[in-house]
């Protein structure tokens, strides 16, 4: 599997003033554009960031999010499309202030809200806001971010002891700084690691047990941004070739299209840097032909690898030199499962 560096970037819900970008390395520069513009930018972003636009986004703009560490971009967000903002808005709280703190925490904020403060009934100021939670002077959700003078690096300690007033707490806490390196956990799903292309394929018919099949079906790949025949992401291709997934659907009405019910998941594996493929198996739909109906899905899925490994060996635009042939996963549900 190749080995990726920044993950995607993805935003809070987009009113015509919203301006958070979610699931950033901490420190990275992040930026946002509107219809192809950049409209604002942060150095040293929060894992949770606001970016202020200028000008505010005007209604159904195409807006994206973008961030980069050391030189080392991540894939655009989705595109996401602006829309107006619901109303009535909700009214603010603010937590509890205790002598000597230095913030004020404001919940219950909307997205691209501007809001004002005041101080025993004198206003100190305005500020714009991209929703749920604000700290006052420092900007962004879940308490400050901390701007070094130098940069960490991989092995350094890093030690926090927190003081209000006269009060200073009893415990740091301390962390070693880490290499960056995709983000995991038990759930393999969170590897939302790069862009999604997709395309129908059609590798003509094949003959089996007398009778005439098409090999065909779709495919979802790894690409340099979402959206159909895309270019395959030059990240990966730089890592060499990659696993395929070839998945194939039980037996079902032939009137519906069963193959497209696995899109979700080739989607999914996708992100994570594998192609995944879902053949079309229709026609063998809608009878009972026992060992011989698998025997012709089994054909199917045979006759679709060998398709893939021609595109593969051939240099093809898309799959040319990207496939890793020793690496082939099957699976299927719930006839298909027995092949």
């Amino acid at each position: 599997m190749p080995i990726s560096g920044l993950m995607k970037d993805t935003f809070d819900y987009l009113t015509t003033y919203g301006r958070g970008v979610r699931g950033v390395l901490t420190g990275c520069k992040v930026w946002i554009t509107a219809n192809g513009l950049e409209l604002g930018h942060v150095d040293g972003a929060a894992k949770h960031q606001g970016v202020n636009v200028n000008p505010d986004y005007g209604l159904s703009q195409k807006v994206q999010g973008w961030a980069k560490m050391c030189n080392d971009p991540s894939p655009p967000s989705e595109e996401y499309t602006t829309q107006t903002a619901a109303l009535p808005l909700p009214t603010p709280t603010i937590e509890p202030v205790y002598e000597g703190g230095q913030q004020i925490t404001i919940d219950g904020l909307v997205n691209g809200a501007r809001f004002q403060l005041s101080r025993n009934g004198i206003d100190k100021g305005t500020w714009r806001t991209w929703g749920v939670r604000h700290t006052v002077d420092c900007g962004e959700s879940g308490g400050p971010v901390v701007m070094l003078t130098k940069a960490v690096h991989r092995g350094d300690t890093v030690d926090v002891l927190q003081g209000v007033g006269k009060c200073e707490a009893q415990t740091a806490q301390e962390l070693k700084v880490l290499c960056v390196a995709p983000q995991t956990t038990y759930d393999p799903s969170i590897l939302d690691l790069y862009p999604v292309g997709n395309a129908n394929y059609d590798g003509g018919t094949t003959n089996i047990l007398g009778s005439t099949y098409h090999v065909k079906g779709t495919v979802y790949y790894p690409a340099e941004e979402d959206g159909v025949s895309k270019p395959f992401n030059k990240r990966v291709a730089k890592h060499g070739p990659i696993p395929i997934v070839f998945m194939a659907h039980g037996n079902h009405d032939p009137s519906v299209p069963s193959h497209l019910g696995y899109d979700y998941f080739q989607q999914q594996l996708a992100k994570m840097g594998i192609i995944a493929v879902s053949v079309f198996s229709n026609e063998t739909n809608g009878w009972f032909g026992g060992a011989s109906n698998i025997t012709t899905r089994a054909q199917l899925i045979i006759a679709s690898i060998a398709y893939f490994q021609q595109l593969n060996s051939t240099g093809d635009p898309i799959f040319g030199g990207r496939i890793h042939l020793s690496l082939v996963g099957l699976m299927g549900h719930p006839v298909a499962a027995r092949l």
